[in-house]
């Protein structure tokens, strides 16, 4: 939300306390420069309106960001229902490994590594994986998309396969196929898709 644009909620609506949530650490903000820009120019926001804030789902990246800027950051995690959460699943010794790398195919999401990780898996345990990966988002991947695509070619024991981008429920159902799943993105300090393995009762490697 542009600084603008929240002064005008702001001002229009003096009664309700507004909050905006970063939800990165320094690395991942190196893709959102803009992003950065906000958060700075809210300061003028925050120190003009009793009725907003600026927070970040992260304490060490509040603890520098106030010493560095000078400014309150708050902390604020982020929330999931576990309501429904099912039982964590058994390992399963023989058959095809199934394996999620789920998200925007962004650099800093580390998805090279997360499928080379798969492919060690299977030499070691030796047994086919079949790799589910995100498709449909490329937010800067096409580089790491043609990386991946040269590591599996020709690879018998591997199986590429890419999902598109779906709505959370149908992607919930997805995600309760895998076996086990791969997050380990650079600096991020929330991830949704551990949450939702999490719930489904899938192991993560974080």
């Amino acid at each position: 939300v542009s600084v603008k644009d929240m002064e005008l909620l702001l001002a229009k609506f003096p009664n309700i306390q507004f909050s905006v949530t970063c939800h990165s650490n320094f690395g991942f903000l190196s893709v959102e420069p803009a992003a950065i820009k906000l958060l700075r120019d809210y300061k003028t926001l925050q120190d003009k309106y009793d009725n907003f804030q600026v927070g970040a789902n992260s304490e060490k990246f509040i603890t520098a960001w106030n010493r560095i800027y000078d400014t309150e950051l708050v902390f604020l995690p982020n929330l999931y229902d576990f309501d429904d959460q099912k039982p964590h699943k058994q390992y399963r010794a023989e058959g095809v490994m199934k394996v999620g790398i789920f998200g925007a195919v962004r650099p800093l999401k580390n998805f090279v590594s997360c499928v080379a990780a798969c492919m060690d898996i299977s030499a070691r345990i030796k047994r086919p994986v079949d790799i589910y990966m995100s498709s449909g988002r490329n937010e800067g991947g096409e580089v790491a998309n043609r990386a991946i695509d040269e590591l599996v070619a020709g690879m018998p024991n591997i199986r590429l396969i890419r999902s598109m981008w779906s709505d959370h429920d149908s992607f919930k159902k997805l995600v309760a196929e895998v076996d086990l799943g791969l997050q380990v993105s650079y600096t991020e300090s929330f991830n949704l898709v551990t949450a939702d393995l999490l719930a489904e009762g899938v192991p993560s490697v974080v």
